[in-house]
């Protein structure tokens, strides 16, 4: 203040004596031929009035002159304090996209809690998963110095990190130490400050915490913008150790389903040969008593039929029940397949059917899709066997083959037959195994060949679905994706 007065008066002198002779000259030059002395030390009063009126204009002037250069000397300070302040937060934002960005898996850990510490300017950062119940923490990174140091366990009873897992986030910008005494390794470490944020799963529980410590005070003012970061940063490392947790979860599920799958090729192997052999010597062994002991009376005769053809259809269903599994288990990869081609070789192999039955056939333009081949095959040949089982038998069937796109990556395939058809409050039912509508005596089978066709859709991604009504024939129509 003193030296801001100084210089007010300095300038009001300075203008002063510039006006005053200014003042002078002009009255000698164009109003009075005197001498220029009187002019200028012996004024008239009212000249006096005037330059006194002059003097305080200048002097004004110069204050307000000294004011704005002082104001504008405070406006640059501050926009270069503002500009240095956005260089730094640019600076930290851009060390959050390269530490939250860079690498994944275990590698991830320590490289980003090596850039938290770094942004930060922290002596101590780490990054932990939480064990034994959530009683301890097992660090994935622990950083010093920006060095990494060998990971530790670290019980969490009476240290901030407790504080952390139970409250989301612990802020101590100072006197950490006398906050927490029985943590070992602030006085260890001589820590003064720290800062913590939780890592959540995906339903909010607490699976680890993200930290960072020093031996110096935080700035107060810049605590705030500390946690931000470590938030950001605490973000993107709960991301991965979900990602990381997920990935381990689904290796397992693999694994067992691998095992589940290697279990049912086994029992497959054992259904395969140790179950049908008794059936096959069931049906042999009857036959050759049939042969030994004939003629037989009516009843045995009746009795020994049935046995063998109970034995001869526990065979079909053991060879239906493996074909069911094998559809899993002995999986083809998809490849690009012309349906149509597929039709033509499965209505070759039921030539003889297709003959004696005198059905007329329309195959309408099928689409080119990534299929099973073999399951693809072996779904059409069910559907029209489904078809020439159930016809009438007073008429000559008709099946038509036809394909539409129900949306724009999605091809729907449908049989339609003119057939017996059936009720549709059973359609829950037809696709389910062993289900039947109809008695063995009137219709034979094992009820397998719907549940068939619906888990080889369905392994291609699609579903499958019918519409019918009795007398009216039936239409049976699933879908598959194009990709």
């Amino acid at each position: 203040m003193p030296s801001l007065k100084k210089n007010i008066c300095v300038i009001g002198v300075l203008l002063g004596m510039i006006c005053w002779i200014f003042d002078g000259l002009v009255d000698f030059l164009f109003f009075s031929q005197e001498s220029l002395v009187e002019n200028l030390f012996y004024p008239e009063p009212a000249e006096i009035w005037m330059r006194s009126f002059n003097f305080f204009i200048l002097v004004v002037f110069g204050l307000i002159v000294h004011l704005g250069r002082k104001k504008q000397i405070k406006v640059q300070e501050e926009l270069r304090i503002s500009q240095d302040h956005g260089k730094r937060i640019l600076h930290q934002f851009r060390a959050i996209l390269d530490g939250t960005s860079q690498h994944i898996g275990e590698d991830f850990f320590p490289s980003i809690v090596k850039q938290l510490a770094a942004t930060l300017e922290v002596r101590y950062a780490f990054i932990g998963s939480l064990i034994d119940k959530n009683t301890r923490v097992q660090t994935l990174a622990l950083v010093e110095n920006e060095k990494l140091l060998q990971n530790m366990n670290y019980d969490l009873e009476g240290s901030p990190c407790e504080k952390v897992v139970n409250n989301a986030q612990c802020v101590y910008p100072s006197g950490v130490q006398e906050t927490f005494p029985k943590d070992i390794y602030l006085q260890e470490k001589n820590i003064e400050s720290y800062l913590g944020h939780t890592l959540t799963d995906m339903d909010g529980s607490p699976i680890g915490l993200m930290s960072v410590m020093d031996t110096k005070p935080f700035n107060e003012e810049e605590t705030e913008n500390i946690l931000s970061i470590l938030k950001s940063f605490a973000t993107r490392a709960g991301a991965e150790m979900r990602r990381i947790r997920i990935e381990k979860k689904m290796k397992h599920y693999a694994n067992e389903l691998e095992r589940s799958n290697q279990d049912l090729k086994e029992f497959a192997y054992i259904a395969s040969h140790d179950l049908k052999e008794p059936l096959r010597k069931i049906v042999i062994f009857g036959e050759m008593f049939e042969k030994k002991m004939e003629p037989l009376d009516a009843e045995p005769k009746d009795l020994l039929m049935r046995m063998t053809k109970g034995a001869s259809r526990m065979n079909d269903l053991i060879d239906d029940l493996l074909q069911l599994s094998r559809i899993q288990t002995q999986a083809s990869a998809l490849v690009k397949s012309d349906l149509n081609k597929i039709v033509e070789t499965t209505l070759e192999e039921q030539g003889l059917s297709v003959l004696e039955t005198e059905v007329r056939i329309n195959v309408k333009e099928l689409p080119t899709l990534e299929v099973d081949k073999v399951h693809i095959r072996q779904l059409f040949q069910n559907l029209i066997s489904n078809s020439l089982k159930y016809r009438k038998p007073d008429q000559s069937l008709e099946i038509t083959i036809h394909s539409c796109k129900i949306e724009q990556n999605i091809w729907g395939i449908s049989v339609t037959d003119n057939g017996i058809g059936f009720d549709d409050k059973h359609i829950d039912r037809i696709f389910k195994p062993f289900e039947r509508l109809h008695s063995r005596q009137t219709y034979n089978g094992t009820g397998m060949g719907l549940a068939i066709c619906r888990k080889i859709v369905e392994r291609h991604g699609g579903t499958i679905t019918a519409k019918s009504s009795p007398g009216n024939g039936a239409t049976f129509t699933f879908t598959i994706p194009d990709e």
